[in-house]
Formats: structure tokens, sequence, C-alpha cells
């Protein structure tokens, strides 16, 4: 019997504002931000994600991937070949009805490297099995590639176990060339050199997300190709819980009397934004209050960041996720955790 693999995108994603670790937390928000927009908020982890792309092992683990995928029994699969998935992968458009599968199944590679790339700064499988983060990761991932079709998705059965790993190889020996390590054998998989959480951010390369006035233009060459200049918004939502407002109120007011928008959520919310009507590079300040007490005040929040306030149990949870424009890019601050307030 032939295993659905539709299913299996429809699994409970964990709730980011449960994961203890700062730098699990941390990966996860980089693989929502890559959910999002296609990219990754810091510079560094987008120069690594389309690095395997372009070493010598991505042909030859494609190759090797493609035969395995040729075992399926499927006319299509049986019609293509490695040189039309190389020039898919250039972007080059190919004038055959395999078009729409090679473009579906380089996507889903695309999706497995991503995944692979965060999944090896943060550790990969822990001891006791997959973690929260892991498993976040990996469902985030399915998501995506469910969406290219049930052949496409293939790539992430067996066919995919190769590549996956030579993609884990890779991203190890270059973070391993990064702080000068010769013997890799000091390295595995697992991702043991990121037992000390301030080595992501080391690698990350924190401050990343530099305006371009200050001569050090990392994340700009990247995003500024993704959006269009009339974006500013940040994204917020709500888990479990009821009665929060969010307000704006511009970069340089110290009044607050007023604030320039006012959302309230549904207790599930998500997806919705706002802004206040600042320029694209340009941050704002934001206060969240719940039954009318204010939980905080946030100074600084840029275009594409995200706020997320979840009801853990009896505690009330503020999570700033900080996009590709906040001098944080790529990381998480927990702006408030207190006990569940009652009306």
């Amino acid at each position: 019997m032939q295993e659905n693999q539709e299913n299996k995108p429809q699994l409970e994603e964990p709730d980011i504002c449960e994961i203890k670790s700062e730098s699990e937390r941390n990966a996860v928000w980089n693989m929502i931000f890559y959910q999002r927009w296609g990219f990754f908020p810091t510079n560094k982890l987008q120069q690594l994600y389309e690095g395997f792309s372009q070493d010598p092992a991505f042909e030859d683990s494609l190759s090797k991937m493609l035969i395995k995928l040729k075992t399926i029994d499927d006319k299509l699969i049986q019609a293509i070949t490695l040189e039309q998935l190389l020039k898919v992968n250039k972007g080059i458009h190919l004038k055959s009805k395999l078009n729409i599968l090679l473009v579906g199944i380089i996507k889903n590679i695309n999706y497995l490297i991503a995944r692979e790339v965060v999944k090896t700064l943060i550790g990969g499988i822990s001891k006791a099995g997959k973690s929260k983060a892991i498993i976040a990761i990996e469902t985030i991932t399915l998501k995506l590639a469910a969406k290219s079709g049930p052949i496409a998705f293939k790539v992430f059965g067996s066919p995919g176990v190769g590549l996956a790993s030579k993609i884990v190889e890779y991203s190890v020996n270059t973070i391993a060339q990064q702080f000068g390590i010769q013997d890799k054998r000091l390295l595995n998989p697992q991702g043991l050199i990121f037992a000390v959480p301030q080595l992501f951010e080391q690698f990350l390369n924190y401050p990343i997300g530099l305006k371009p006035e200050s001569g050090k233009n990392t994340i700009f060459e990247v995003v500024r190709q993704h959006f269009t200049i009339k974006e500013n918004w940040v994204f917020y939502e709500t888990v479990g819980i009821q009665n929060i407002c969010f307000g704006s109120y511009p970069e340089h007011d110290q009044i607050y009397w007023h604030t320039y928008d006012r959302k309230y959520p549904k207790s599930e919310s998500k997806g919705d934004y706002f802004s206040a009507g600042q320029l694209q590079n340009e941050s704002f300040q934001v206060s969240i209050w719940c039954n009318d007490h204010k939980l905080c005040h946030i100074k600084e929040v840029y275009y594409r960041d995200l706020l997320r306030v979840t009801q853990i149990e009896d505690e009330i949870l503020v999570l700033h996720c900080k996009g590709g424009l906040n001098l944080g890019a790529g990381s998480t601050e927990i702006i408030y955790r207190n006990k569940f307030l009652v009306d």
C-alpha cells in the first residue's frame, strides 16, 4: 500500500513561543520567515542556503537523487533528465510539458536545502529524539513542499535522503571553515559545534540588518529585490488569548497621546498586519494591551517583523521576531512574560 505523503503536512506545528532555547527559537523564526518570503532574513544564512547549489557536490547529489526518483513507476518522472533539472535550477524556462513538474521538483529541492541548513545550525536531532524546534522546521517545510504536487513531493521521501545528508555535510564544512577548524572530525551532523548558543549568533554575524547609509550594506542586497517601496507593515499574531490590542506610534513619538493605528485581533489571529505610516526602512513603536492593561511597549519594530502574543497555561508571553531590516535580524526576543490577567 502506497504511503499517503500528502497527509504529512497536516501535522500540527509547535508554537514558537513554547520553544525555550533561544537558538532553537531563532532557527524556527528563520524558517517561518523563509516560508513567507522565499529567502532568509540574514545575509549569512542566505549565502549558506544558496551556496550548496553552486557546490561541486550538488550536481552529483542531484544525479543520485534522480536515479532513486526514477524507481517510481511514473511516465513523467521517467522522462526527466539531469540536464533539464540543472537548467530549471538556473531559472531557465523549458518549452516542455515537463516544465511544471521540473519546477516543482526544484522548488522542493530548495525547500530541502533550506530545512537541512537550518537544522544543522541547531544540532539536528537531539539525544531524546526530535525537539519541538526540529518538528516545527520539518512541518513548515512539508507544508511548502505539498504545494508543488504529489509527484514533486516524493523528493521528501527516500529519493531525498542522500541529498539531505550532503546538504548537512556541506553546511558543517562551510561553518567549520568560517571558524578556522581544520579537523572536520570535531564536527558532526548533530551540530556539536553549536553547543554554545552564542556561536549561532557569531555565524550569522549579528547585527545584520544595517541601513544602507551605514556603509555595511548586508541584507539589503538580498531583500531589496523582493519587495515594493509601499510595503511597510509588521505582522501580529495571537494564539489562544482574547482582549488583546496592538497600537502603533510613529518612530519619534514621545508623548503617546494617540495611536496611529489600533488592532483588536481575535483569539486565533494569523497573517494580519499594521504600521505607523513610516517609510519602509524606518522603524515605529508598538504598545500591546490585554484587558486595558499595558503589557509592554516596544521602541523599534521594522517591516517584516512579527509580534506574537500567546497564552501558555496561566502565562501571557509576547515574542518579537525580527526580520531582515531589524538590527537583530533573524533573532527572537521575549518582550513580556507574566501571569495571565483576569478582567
